[in-house]
């Protein structure tokens, strides 16, 4: 008898501790077309949107891995990090992203505004006014 309670006690604990992440990460993986953003609405809140003849394309890979990358234009013309590739994690309705060019190695986190099969929304976080707005390819 005892031995059933603690198997049992172990069970409950066991299915207790297990985390579940609630934003499942096959939403977000594909490619994703920056189509507009407001970066520092501190500095203007004015909203770009990227031309349809430029391309930044963010891709999020199963294997946890980033990747943006740029059809006829710039990162100093229409970016999202303007970093090239890195990871990524997701957690707790956030995505951490590092990449090569950034100065922490913590990396940056954005908060997961909404994502579904066509869009995903993103905002840099800590209350920010900021935004990044992807449509799925």
């Amino acid at each position: 008898m005892v031995k059933h309670l603690l198997t049992f006690a172990i069970l409950i604990l066991v299915t207790a501790c297990t985390k579940t992440d609630p934003t499942p990460a096959n939403e977000l993986v594909g490619n994703w077309r920056l189509v507009g953003y407001v970066r520092n609405p501190s500095i203007s809140s004015a909203p770009v949107s990227v031309p349809s003849g430029k391309t930044v394309l963010v891709t999020f890979a199963n294997d946890g891995t980033f990747n943006e990358t740029y059809s006829n234009t710039l990162p100093a013309e229409y970016a999202f990090l303007g970093c090239g590739g890195g990871n990524y994690e997701l957690t707790n309705k956030q995505i951490r992203i590092r990449a090569v060019c950034m100065s922490s190695l913590a990396g940056q986190t954005f908060d997961l505004v909404s994502v579904d099969s066509k869009r995903l929304s993103i905002s840099p976080g800590a209350g920010s006014l900021g935004y990044y707005n992807f449509e799925r390819q």
